[in-house]
Parts: C-alpha cells; sequence; structure tokens
C-alpha cells in the first residue's frame, strides 16, 4: 500500500503547527506519507465530514471534545476504522474513555504511555515514537566564559522551569544565561519568582515561541536543559525534546524520566542538573562523543522516514484486518 490520500490525521483548531505535539504525531508523519490532515471542530457536522472526505481510515489526535468522539461513532457504523493518538495524561476525558472503546488502534509515543493505558483501559497500545525535525548541528560542547543554556517547550511544562534553574546554579559560580522559549512567555517571571538564592550570577531572557527563534536559540546555546519531577503526567511523556537537542548537536541535561534513560548513553541523565552541567565541564570532548553517537542512534528510530513507515506499517494492518 502506498497510496494514502484517503487516510486522514484529524486533528482540531487553528495553527496546528504551533503545538509540538501535532506537529509529531500528525503534520510530519501525514507529510512524509502524502496523506490528508482534516479538522474537526464541535460544531462539525460529521456526517458531512464522512460524506465529503471518504475516508479509509481516520487518526484522532488530541481528542479533547465530544464533536470526536461523534466522528469516530459515525466512523465506526461505516465500517471505517479509528486510531486514536494519545500523547498526555488525559486518561479520565470522557473522549478518551469512548474512543478507548472504539478505536481499532491506540497509538503512544513511549512504553510508559502504553503501561498506563493498559492500566487505565485495559487495552494493548502501539508504540510510535515522535520524529525530530528541523536542521541537523554539528556536534559542538565549547562554552566560553558565560555558559548558555536553553529551556523550551510548553507552558505546561512550566512547572519544572525554577527547579531545573535552581540546580545548575546551586553549586556554581560562574556566569550562566538562560534561554526561555515558551508559548506563554508571560508567565516565566511567576515561575521563576521564588528562586532560592544562588551561587551563579544567573541572567534569564524570555522568548515568545516561534519554530525558527527555537532553531536560532538551539544553534546558541551550549547545552539544553530539560528537568522534570516524577508526577505522573510527567513520567509517560516522550523523547522528543531530548532528541531535538541531540539532533541539534547539543548536549541535553535530562531529568532522569523513562523515555530520556532510554537514550541517556547520548546526554547527561539524572535527577540533578546541576551534577550534570559540572560533569561536562569536565568532560568536554567524551560531551561530543555522546551526542555525535546519539545522532548516529536517533536516525535509525525517530528521524522522519522511519516514524512514517512506522505510521504505514500500522495502516496496512488494520486494514487488511478490515478486509477480513
Amino acid at each position: 500500500m502506498s497510496d494514502f490520500s484517503r487516510i486522514g490525521w484529524v486533528l482540531s483548531g487553528n495553527n496546528p503547527e504551533r503545538l509540538a505535539s501535532y506537529r509529531y504525531v500528525a503534520l510530519i508523519p501525514a507529510a512524509a506519507l502524502g496523506a490528508p490532515v482534516w479538522r474537526c471542530d464541535p460544531a462539525t457536522d460529521v456526517v458531512a465530514f464522512l460524506d465529503l472526505h471518504q475516508p479509509e481510515a481516520l487518526i484522532l489526535t488530541k481528542a479533547f471534545h465530544p464533536g470526536f468522539l461523534a466522528l469516530a461513532q459515525a466512523a465506526k457504523a461505516r465500517g471505517i476504522p479509528v486510531l486514536a493518538a494519545m500523547c498526555d495524561w488525559h486518561f479520565d476525558n470522557p473522549v478518551n474513555i469512548g474512543l478507548a472503546g472504539i478505536a481499532e488502534r491506540i497509538i503512544v509515543p513511549t512504553r510508559a504511555m502504553a503501561d498506563a493505558v493498559r492500566a487505565q483501559y485495559q487495552r494493548e497500545a502501539v508504540v510510535i515514537e515522535d520524529p525530530y525535525e528541523g536542521p541537523r548541528g554539528a556536534p559542538r560542547f565549547s562554552p566560553g566564559k558565560v555558559i548558555r543554556l536553553l529551556w523550551f517547550g510548553h507552558s505546561a511544562n512550566h512547572d519544572t522551569l525554577a527547579a531545573g534553574i535552581a540546580q545548575v546554579g546551586a553549586g556554581y559560580r560562574r556566569d550562566l544565561h538562560v534561554d526561555v522559549i515558551t508559548s506563554e512567555p508571560e508567565n516565566v517571571s511567576r515561575v521563576l519568582a521564588g528562586l532560592p538564592r544562588l551561587k551563579a550570577h544567573i541572567e534569564v531572557e524570555v522568548f515568545a515561541w516561534s519554530l525558527e527563534r527555537q532553531w536560532e536559540l538551539i544553534e546558541a546555546c551550549d547545552a539544553v536543559l530539560l528537568p522534570s519531577h516524577g508526577a505522573r503526567d510527567k513520567v509517560i511523556r516522550g523523547h522528543n525534546r531530548l532528541v531535538q537537542a541531540i539532533h541539534a548537536g547539543r548536549l541535553a541535561l535530562a531529568y532522569a524520566l523513562p523515555a530520556y534513560r532510554e537514550l541517556d548513553a547520548f546526554c547527561w541523565c539524572g535527577r540533578d542538573l546541576g551534577l550534570g552541567l559540572t560533569w561536562a565541564l569536565t568532560h568536554r570532548a567524551e560531551v561530543e562523543k555522546r551526542i555525535a553517537a546519539g545522532q548516529a542512534a536517533i536516525d535509525q528510530r525517530f528521524a522522519p522516514a522511519r516514524i512514517a513507515a512506522r505510521w504505514a506499517e500500522e495502516f496496512r494492518q488494520v486494514l487488511l484486518m478490515e478486509d477480513h
């Protein structure tokens, strides 16, 4: 099967390219396969939707409003297979509960998320990871007098930012510059208001998110900060920010989430990012070797073409199942 023109990803809202999860789960693999991306909003007439697009299969992505469930039910009534792509901890959402009983496949980005699906819905999930995107950068770790660090991410992860900055500044006396690029930059000053007095002098500069600016800041930084904590919604998160750092040729100082531990040979991975920075500054050659090895590894697992091929494999299996 090579024609995916009637297998459509379905999402909701304006400017889906601004959400990393939409890009990774829908826009990038759809573009690689030549498949369409369709929109379903709460007011969408699902019968008219199906009549217009005549889909062979649907992938419902981040399904958070009842229109998705109505579409899934209408598709099921016509014998159209539905796949549900879930990437966050929204198991108590009625739409996801409904989709868990309808979908032929539940697609998730990590093994930890698959374990959670099994526990919550008594369903097995298929793991298809997030692809990387953007320019490939040469491995580099050569900080100057001021070490430049970068935090990028959605505002849902702002609760990790202060702890990460506090860790790298707690036992360190050199100047640090931390760039923060995020979807809600106006919230960052509030998030950082409770930072303790630190030994290092830290300058924080905040940017409103754009993909182009994100690439510029990754190129300019010495290392990427990936702080987190052990809450259940964090533990299931995907590899994407770590993979993006490796792809861009930069060291990631990553909190030891399950997905990050899978790639710990290619970054620094632990609970105290300050220890990671100290290690990196005394192992500079090793840092660049890790990044280079990481780029070879992610090309085998997270390249857009590899991820698109995994989606294509699931489509073939689902449609073959429907034929029988």
